[in-house]
Parts: structure tokens; C-alpha cells; sequence
């Protein structure tokens, strides 16, 4: 249904399953809409079940085989504390094999100006899903070049 999905600082916490949550986590949003949100109490599975880093460890195939891109940025200086969870989903990602373009914006916090540096970025990220650029011709050559040596020593 989707080609792409950009984000900046997501509120994600650094764990898969509700049971290694801690109220430090989630500081940021109060008891009744954590409730509102999964139940009450909160409901472990649906919690999971809606949890961006299981679903990526669970369904990483699914992800894969979908083709979606995805685009996800955080500011280095988040006073909402997302830096360290967004840098987490962002290795959950690496170790799946999905790719992304991951930009933590020096200086930038969770709001502000990091929207001015990175909206545009999004903007243009999402083009290039709608309308790929295709292969760079000189980095075509480059790999031609390279192949033998790549091939020499099993790199291929």
C-alpha cells in the first residue's frame, strides 16, 4: 500500500516486549494514555503487536519482500530522550537487512529547527520512491572496475 515512510524522532522505547519496560521509557506520555492507547492495564500483546521493533524482528520478510523505503531522523541533542531509542530501531533495522536512510541531525532537538533541516530531506526521499533516479552510470563503471578484486577474494 505504501512505497516509503519517512519519520523524524519517533517515539519508540528500546525494547521488543512489554515486560522490559519501564515507566523511564514512556515518561513522556501519562499512565491514562498509555491506557487509552493499549488497555487497562496494557494489554502485553497488543502493546507487542504495535511495537515497531518486534514488528521489524517478527515480519523483517514481509518488510523486506515489500519494498518499502524508509527514511527515519533524530536530533542529537532530543530533549524528549529518543536519540538512544531511534539509534536502536535503527540497528534492529541494519541486523534485518533493511535498508533505510538513517540521518541523526547534529544539534538538532525534538522539534525546531530539526524540522527545517530534515522535512525537506523527507520531502525529497520521498520523491526518489516515487520516481527512482535509476542506476548512476559512473558508479556502474567504478563497479565494473572493482569486480575482479571483489571477486578474487570472495566479496562478491
Amino acid at each position: 500500500m505504501y512505497g516509503g515512510i519517512a519519520v523524524i524522532s519517533p517515539g519508540l522505547q528500546p525494547v521488543l516486549y512489554w515486560k522490559d519496560v519501564t515507566p523511564a521509557m514512556h515518561w513522556w506520555i501519562t499512565d491514562e494514555q498509555m491506557e487509552a492507547a493499549y488497555g487497562k492495564p496494557v494489554d502485553p500483546a497488543y502493546w507487542e503487536a504495535n511495537n515497531s521493533n518486534l514488528i521489524v524482528t517478527q515480519h523483517s520478510r514481509r518488510i523486506l519482500d515489500s519494498g518499502i523505503q524508509i527514511y527515519l531522523s533524530v536530533g542529537d541533542e532530543d530533549s524528549m530522550l529518543f536519540t538512544g531509542p531511534v539509534e536502536h530501531f535503527h540497528q534492529i533495522l541494519l541486523e534485518h537487512g533493511i535498508k533505510h536512510e538513517y540521518h541523526v541531525v547534529h544539534g538538532g532537538d525534538h522539534f525546531g529547527r530539526i524540522m527545517y533541516l530534515t522535512i525537506p530531506e523527507q520531502l525529497e526521499f520521498l520523491g526518489r520512491v516515487v520516481n527512482p533516479p535509476g542506476p548512476d552510470p559512473q558508479m556502474q563503471e567504478f563497479r565494473e572496475v572493482i569486480a575482479p578484486a571483489k571477486k578474487k577474494f570472495g566479496l562478491e
